[in-house]
């Protein structure tokens, strides 16, 4: 039960039309009215996230007020209540018939972004929404004439259990990247997805990011072919990269050697075309060849013996260049606790549980193992 203000949809396209996305949806949760025509409130506001429930549904909420705001405000949600795009959403975006009430908004916001559609909220409030019920008047709502809801509901609540990735940065800390979002949201490049365009990392940053999400995982998971594969087929697609920007980050970040390592890799393995240039910086690093002989061992050996685990730091080490990145390492490695809590460093026992970074494997490490360790660790770092 919805009441609208006079000229409502012309308001409405002018605001459209103020979006700087030609995919622009104008959503929120409208302020509230008691019937017949009392208004409770004027104030736009936004869509933010409030909590998980019990069953793990993301909650949402209004908040703020955007009465100062010129133009309609980038947001991330939409309200479900409440929603203003052009008409080819309902093609690009049809609604999901699997879903009762609880979730839909959450569900639907991902999915028309990642069909890129953008979300704005309206900076005036040109609708409102009659949400309790008074003694006078008694607002009809669904369930109340349907006392099996909650199996529909519980649909609902199987949809949106989906996995959603969030990362804070590219890699984790003792993995440097030096590519921050800022940087990657300026570079993306528009792709044609079943035909509906969406934006892209750019081939250059992702080529960078393939090769530390592969290094970081070789010393962590083990390596995968896939990994490889993903990079050898960026390097077959787009042959004109600018060469100039990635050799400039990889030698800016610290990641020089191990972007020439697993070019090399998918060149030697794949066939991956490479430009003269790359392939003659590769031959000046002799140790490119040694680290990548161990790689291919992985490969090809997927039984892997506890006295072979200390390996994977080792190589890590080595495909390293700059002494601050190998000591970062190290640090995480001998203590996981490291970079709990904000970086705040916390002692650990010589006697307690150590992981090393393998999912199934943990064992109590003594004082003798981690003088192994510190004696391993010391080769590697003279390695090169």
């Amino acid at each position: 039960m919805i009441r609208f203000a006079p000229r409502w949809d012309t308001l409405l396209i002018d605001m459209l039309a103020m979006c700087p996305s030609k995919k622009a949806i104008l959503t929120a949760y409208p302020p509230g009215y008691e019937p017949p025509r009392t208004l409770l409130s004027n104030i736009p506001s936004r869509v933010v996230p409030a909590n998980f429930d019990q069953s793990g549904v993301l909650v949402l909420m209004s908040e703020g007020d955007l009465t100062e705001c010129s133009t309609p405000q980038l947001g991330a949600f939409i309200a479900a209540g409440f929603m203003f795009a052009d008409a080819s959403i309902i093609q690009q975006v049809p609604y999901d018939p699997e879903i009762y009430f609880y979730g839909e908004e959450v569900l639907f916001s991902a999915r028309a972004w990642t069909r890129g559609w953008d979300i704005y909220h309206p900076h005036q409030a040109v609708c409102w929404n009659y949400y309790n019920s008074t003694e006078k008047q008694t607002r009809p709502v669904h369930w109340a004439d349907h006392q099996n809801w909650w199996t529909f509901n519980g649909v609902s609540e199987q949809r949106f259990r989906i996995n959603v990735d969030l990362h804070k940065q590219i890699t984790p800390s003792y993995c440097p990247l030096g590519l921050k979002f800022e940087t990657l949201w300026a570079r993306l490049e528009p792709i044609d997805l079943m035909g509906t365009e969406v934006l892209n990392l750019s081939p250059e940053d992702l080529l960078l990011i393939l090769c530390a999400q592969a290094a970081k995982d070789f010393m962590e998971y083990g390596e995968q072919l896939a990994q490889i594969c993903d990079l050898a087929q960026l390097l077959h697609s787009h042959q004109n990269l600018d060469w100039k920007y990635i050799i400039k980050q990889a030698k800016l970040s610290g990641n020089w050697r191990l972007l020439l390592l697993y070019l090399f890799l998918a060149n030697n393995v794949l066939g991956a075309p490479l430009p003269d240039e790359v392939s003659s910086y590769i031959k000046a690093e002799p140790i490119i060849k040694s680290l990548a002989v161990k790689v291919r061992e992985r490969l090809l050996n997927k039984k892997q013996h506890l006295s072979s685990l200390l390996i994977d730091p080792i190589f890590y080490i080595q495909v390293r260049e700059r002494l601050q990145d190998k000591l970062l390492y190290f640090l995480n490695y001998i203590n996981p606790l490291y970079y709990l809590k904000g970086r705040k460093r916390i002692g650990i026992k010589l006697n307690c549980l150590i992981k090393l970074n393998y999912p199934k494997l943990s064992f109590l490490s003594g004082i003798k193992s981690i003088k192994d360790k510190f004696s391993s660790f010391s080769k590697a770092f003279s390695l090169e």
